[in-house]
């Protein structure tokens, strides 16, 4: 039976924290709000759409690397199908790490991936073809606007999280984990964490 290198909560805390640090880093004000249904009302969107600018709106679905004959990812049929609603802005985040004391570089052990392919039941980076990011790359292309959605009001960022409220997802935990807003002019960014209550 496969067994991941570390646990998933563990490798989604730690890349989470690395995205947030980062944009700290570059300058980057930063508000972290838990998504769930009794607050997505009281979300402060202002906060990344009140003096204009661009926006970007990306998502992330974390997943440990696995052992077992080979290290790979293994994927959800249900999560992946569920994730193609959100193929124009979600992407899975592939965890390289191996051991937990790599823990500070988690966010640059990871790679990149739209969700918009045919499902496996798991992947590896020759599965790719080499379309994929490291973080440096990503965060270049959401400043490129090739990857991520542009969103200029909360209207285009509740529509973008629709599906959620389709599907009576209450949480993003198993579908999206992380949702990300940026506004790359103010330098403003809201995170969206769907594991603050887990």
């Amino acid at each position: 039976m496969a067994k991941p290198y570390l646990h998933e909560r563990q490798t989604e805390y730690w890349t989470s924290r690395g995205i947030e640090d980062y944009f700290l880093d570059a300058g980057f004000e930063v508000v972290t709000f838990p998504i769930t249904q009794r607050s997505e009302r009281q979300v402060p969107f202002d906060f990344v759409f009140l003096d204009g600018g661009t926006s970007k709106m990306f998502g992330i679905q974390y997943k440990p690397l696995y052992q077992n004959g080979g290290d790979h990812w293994p994927l959800t049929k249900h999560q992946h199908e569920q994730l193609q609603d959100f193929s124009d802005w979600g992407y899975y985040g592939l965890s390289e790490m191996r051991e937990g004391g790599d823990h500070r570089v988690a966010l640059h052990q990871s790679v990149f991936v739209a969700v918009d392919f045919p499902y496996q039941e798991t992947v590896t980076k020759q599965d790719f073809n080499g379309k994929y990011y490291r973080w440096g790359g990503f965060f270049d292309n959401l400043k490129k606007c090739r990857v991520g959605r542009l969103v200029q009001n909360r209207k285009d960022v509740e529509s973008a999280l629709r599906p959620l409220e389709r599907n009576n997802i209450v949480e993003i935990d198993e579908h999206m984990v992380d949702v990300f807003v940026a506004n790359l002019t103010k330098k403003r960014m809201l995170h969206l964490d769907g594991r603050v209550n887990r």
